[in-house]
């Protein structure tokens, strides 16, 4: 869940993924994706009264997202606001002070969306300008090599001076955690072990949240050859996505798995029937959150929670491990923690975790002077289609004399990043109390 409070304090006129009252007087904001503790107030009156009163506001988001929030109606209300940019594209914005008759008070960012790997158009946010060079990650995983290669290789060659990061694993139990596609391969052989036993044993997948299992249900589909059925609301967000599109169905004769968000199993909705009765459901739940409370399952990928009822460990946000990594490849000067992990109590026990890593490596960071304001190896992976969604070029991503040369291979396996060459003062801070909400 997202601590972030939403402000930028190098860009104070531009706001991310948090749009209450504190901030109401940016003139730009920025969706990183649509999951819930990232749109905070974006659906209320009051905010689409601010929009109202400055024209030029803005709200930038990747098409992705910009095409799946107009099919709500909730948010119908932001179409004349809402402005999509293509994944690993670049807007270039600019604010000037109301209160400056003159028109010289004039800031310009560019801001570069870049794929966070966490859900469909999901994106981080590059921002560059005079106030310094800016990544805000949302939330992230970015697992496939050829996204990985394209990304890391692009931020490594910029001097990165702040990253606002998310931190929901950033613990020691989450060091490690298995990639997407081997906990997918995992769950598709427990389903073929229940469906081979007879024409109703029948799959319900319960998926914590609307988006962000799509390469999973991708999977399943391919493996056998059949859709998976979602229900109404889940099929009008999949037809802006073409590749989830073409593997679900609404017609309940169509499969035997389905998907499953809030609520009972769709299958045991109703009185029973003669046809009911038959069914031996398999129920399988993909999340990771309750994984960090129990180091057994934690160890074994999967907890049993009762007959025929199975969790297996499926994450969506970076473990610690490949957090730490993509801290090392950016070399950043100040570091911002916006997710309290799991078993910490604040923000400060995240930054006493980062200092203390970041002090006792053995890597370049170990002579990194670690300040406080106030306040593992992979699996090769095949690309993911769904991160981020289209093809993803490499236009930008040129080696200069002047800046830091690319680390990275397509094919190496361990990703050493430890070549870096460190800042010169590494600060890890939390936002001092008047910036919080």
């Amino acid at each position: 869940m997202s601590s972030f409070d939403g402000k930028i304090s190098e860009y104070p006129w531009i706001a991310i993924d948090c749009f209450l009252k504190a901030n109401y007087g940016a003139q730009f904001y920025l969706l990183s994706h649509l999951h819930q503790d990232h749109m905070k107030g974006l659906d209320s009156p009051a905010f689409q009264t601010q929009l109202n009163g400055r024209p030029k506001s803005r709200i930038y988001c990747s098409e992705i997202t910009k095409s799946i929030l107009l099919h709500d109606p909730t948010y119908h209300h932001l179409k004349l606001f809402l402005h999509g940019i293509p994944i690993n594209e670049k807007a270039f914005i600019e604010f000037t002070d109301d209160s400056d008759t003159s028109c010289t008070k004039i800031d310009r960012v560019t801001i570069t969306f870049l794929p966070s790997g966490h859900c469909p158009g999901s994106v981080m946010f590059l921002l560059e300008g005079n106030n310094g060079n800016v990544l805000y990650t949302g939330d992230f995983r970015i697992e496939a090599d050829e996204h990985k290669f394209i990304v890391y290789n692009r931020l490594s060659l910029i001097n990165i001076d702040c990253v606002y990061l998310d931190t929901t694993f950033f613990l020691p139990e989450m060091m490690v955690i298995p990639n997407r596609k081997a906990t997918t391969k995992r769950i598709i052989n427990k389903i073929r072990q229940w469906l081979c036993k007879s024409n109703y044993h029948v799959v319900c997948l319960r998926c914590p949240a609307k988006l962000g299992y799509e390469y999973l249900l991708i999977e399943i589909a391919k493996a056998f050859n059949t859709k998976i059925l979602v229900k109404y609301e889940q099929m009008k967000m999949y037809n802006y996505i073409p590749e989830v599109r073409s593997k679900v169905t609404v017609n309940e004769k169509e499969s035997k798995i389905h998907m499953c968000n809030r609520g009972r199993c769709r299958l045991l909705v109703g009185p029973p029937t003669a046809e009911s009765i038959k069914w031996n459901i398999l129920r399988i739940k993909p999340c990771a959150l309750s994984f960090a409370y129990n180091p057994t399952a934690l160890q074994r990928g999967y907890i049993t929670r009762g007959n025929n009822f199975y969790s297996f460990l499926y994450s969506s946000h970076a473990s610690m491990g490949e957090i730490i990594d993509f801290i090392k490849c950016l070399s950043p000067t100040e570091i911002i923690p916006n997710v309290v992990p799991p078993k910490a109590t604040n923000l400060d026990d995240v930054i006493q975790r980062i200092k203390n890593i970041m002090g006792n490596d053995d890597s370049c960071y170990k002579k990194a002077k670690v300040v406080v304001k106030n306040s593992s190896p992979y699996n090769n992976l095949e690309g993911l289609p769904l991160e981020p969604i289209g093809i993803l070029t490499d236009n930008n991503c040129k080696s200069s004399s002047n800046k830091k040369a690319a680390i990275m291979e397509l094919n190496d396996e361990n990703f050493m990043l430890d070549d870096m060459v460190p800042p010169d003062l590494f600060i890890c801070r939390r936002r001092s109390k008047g910036h919080e909400t």
